[in-house]
């Protein structure tokens, strides 16, 4: 048995290297663009020099791992610099050190590396637009990971990866069958807005299809899915929210809310009882005229045995007079008994109609009744949200007031509904030695609407008290009691919710020229001299269940102001629209090419841009989450 084990591990070492070996083939293709908006025509950011300077301390630090035989380490450099080319789109460096540090993972067996590196790969030569050197590199991930059925994630990403590379070829039927193998294994996963995401886009390869019946049908499993999804994290948070006014208000309206789904449920079933009455009076009315018909057949009948009997009388008058006489009294006996039975029978009829009639009216006065109130308590809540939204608009600070602390800027606040789940938030603080400086911040919260909203009213709550009244101006100290006071108004340690924010949040202080900041999955991104950056915040969200349990920490940036600056912080909702002519979302990098193309208008002109690029990337699609961004100038003179 033991001789066997060891050789099913070298037969399956033996596949693996064949995988590199193919892998490794494909380095010396050439990359082609096939679309004129991607490939050599992206355009690049520009590398800060604090980006060149790591990418060249990275590499040195690669030959020193190298010359220690430490290859692991050596790849872990080389994908640090392949992932910076990356994100300023040098797609063909990037590609390039992505080889590299597969030629390592190669040499040191590491398989599930190499995976993940093939896959890194595959998206830039479909960012690149050469979708069939894509699909080889996919596919080679897919074959590896289709061997280890327990690793679910893994082959869900290859599976999505290869169907939407399909989908771009035009292979609609080969895009829908790996879509189909995506939507099995999202369920066994119970990840229900994976399976919302493949809906959607079955719905989309159907339609490019030309067929529309299938095309129609994914879709409506998408809305399902996508309200499903909003209603269970709408369950989460009104079962956790205890505090304010505000919350007691919202929640009282939650109540009234499933009053009225009761009153419509009802409603449906007195309509039910309606149909079911009116089948009871057609069936009334069907045996009123079966009994008539039956009547007259009778009658007839008869009328033929009293033509007959009359025959046979006349044939023994002479004979039997007396005996004629009973059989006729007999007959008409039976007659007067058959009629008394069919009146008796039309009468219950009659009645049983009558009864229904009256039921049938009462119940739509009942339903009648119901309706009304449903509108009164309809309009009640209606009135109440807009009311909680004038609470909430309130407590957010006028947008004008920011113009006071800055030399100039913007706010582009977009709710999705009445109330919004985003927030800003900003305030010029003094510290002891009399030095100003301004703290503001961009906040996306669990959830919009009344579940957002709640959570809204908390995290400023719990940022005036941490910055007013603790005077703490570090932003990743702010970020860490921030994490922990929601922590404790949601009672995690209990509920195990994991619901909270993701942010931005920056200290600009002038005087001393720099910037510090710190986020909780939100970027933040500066402009100075024309050229961009972007610094990413930590992978931990303000409440996630995850950064409860271990000691973390949220790490604090520092920027200088050497030159006069535009910073930017913002939610996910705007590059999370779906829109444009192929239904995708907006995407960061347009955001970022939007920024840099007009990041030399006033404020108020980029308000405008933001607004009009929205709106028309947006057209007809619904608005699927709040939109927050805001903009800061900051002039430095020489």
């Amino acid at each position: 048995m033991l001789q066997s084990f060891n050789h099913f591990v070298k037969a399956q070492a033996k596949m693996s290297d064949e995988t590199v070996q193919t892998v490794l083939n494909l380095e010396g293709k050439k990359l082609n663009s096939l679309v004129d908006s991607l490939g050599e025509n992206i355009p690049k950011i520009p590398l800060s020099k604090e980006y060149q300077k790591l990418i060249a301390d990275l590499l040195v630090q690669r030959d020193k791992f190298l010359k220690r035989k430490l290859y692991k380490e050596a790849s872990g450099s080389l994908n640090e610099v392949a992932t910076i080319y990356w994100e300023h789109f040098y797609l063909s460096d990037a590609r390039k050190y992505f080889h590299e540090s597969l030629k390592l993972n190669a040499k040191i067996g590491n398989h599930n590396g190499i995976g993940k590196l093939n896959n890194n790969i595959g998206m830039i030569c479909f960012d690149y637009g050469d979708y069939n050197l894509a699909l080889e590199y996919f596919e080679i991930t897919l074959e590896q990971r289709q061997k280890d059925l327990k690793q679910k994630d893994p082959l869900l990403s290859s599976l999505t990866n290869v169907a939407l590379t399909h989908n771009k070829l035009g292979n609609y039927n080969d895009a829908i069958i790996h879509l189909k193998s995506a939507e099995s294994v999202a369920q066994k996963m119970n990840e229900p807005e994976r399976i919302r995401a493949i809906y959607g886009m079955l719905s989309e390869t159907y339609e490019k299809a030309g067929d529309a019946i299938n095309a129609q049908k994914y879709f409506d499993l998408y809305r399902t899915f996508h309200e499903l999804i909003l209603k269970q994290k709408e369950v989460k948070i009104q079962q956790s929210i205890r505090e304010s006014e505000l919350e007691k208000k919202l929640l009282q309206l939650e109540k009234e809310n499933k009053e009225l789904q009761l009153v419509k449920t009802q409603q449906e079933l007195l309509k039910t009882e309606n149909e079911l009455a009116e089948s009871d009076s057609a069936n009334v009315a069907l045996t009123k005229v079966a009994t008539k018909k039956e009547l007259q057949i009778l009658t007839l009948k008869q009328e033929k045995d009293i033509q007959r009997l009359e025959l046979k009388e006349q044939e023994y008058l002479n004979k039997s007079q007396k005996r004629e006489h009973q059989v006729r009294m007999l007959i008409l006996s039976f007659f007067i008994l058959f009629l008394l039975i069919i009146a008796i029978l039309i009468y219950r009829s009659y009645i049983n109609k009558q009864k229904a009639n009256k039921k049938l009216a009462t119940q739509k006065e009942k339903i009648q009744f119901q309706k009304e109130q449903l509108e009164i308590q309809n309009t009640s809540i209606t009135q109440s949200i807009t009311y909680a939204a004038y609470i909430q608009k309130a407590v957010l600070e006028e947008v004008s007031l920011l113009s006071q602390y800055a030399d100039d800027s913007f706010i582009f606040f977009n709710p999705r509904d009445l109330v919004s789940g985003d927030f800003y938030w900003f305030k010029e603080v003094t510290s002891d030695d009399h030095n100003k400086s301004l703290i503001a911040t961009a906040v996306d919260c669990t959830g919009h609407g009344v579940p957002g909203a709640i959570m809204s009213m908390i995290g400023v709550k719990l940022l005036d008290q941490i910055v007013l009244d603790e005077h703490q101006t570090v932003p990743s100290i702010i970020l860490d009691q921030l994490h922990k006071g929601i922590k404790e108004s949601l009672h995690q340690e209990e509920t195990h919710l994991s619901d909270g924010m993701d942010m931005a949040l920056v200290n600009i202080n002038k005087k001393e020229r720099k910037v510090q900041f710190s986020g909780a999955r939100n970027p933040i991104i500066y402009i100075q001299d024309g050229e961009l950056t972007l610094i990413k915040g930590n992978k931990k969200s303000i409440g996630d269940e995850l950064s409860v349990k271990d000691d973390f920490s949220y790490t604090n940036h520092e920027i200088t102001l050497d030159k006069t600056t535009w910073i930017y912080i913002c939610s996910d909702g705007f590059v999370d629209q779906f829109g444009g002519e192929k239904g995708g979302k907006y995407m960061m990098k347009r955001l970022k090419k939007l920024l840099i193309d007009h990041h030399n208008k006033n404020g108020d002109e980029q308000l405008e841009i933001l607004k009009n690029e929205f709106n028309q990337w947006k057209n007809n699609e619904e608005q699927v989450d709040d939109v927050l961004v805001m903009g800061i100038k900051i002039n430095i003179e020489a």
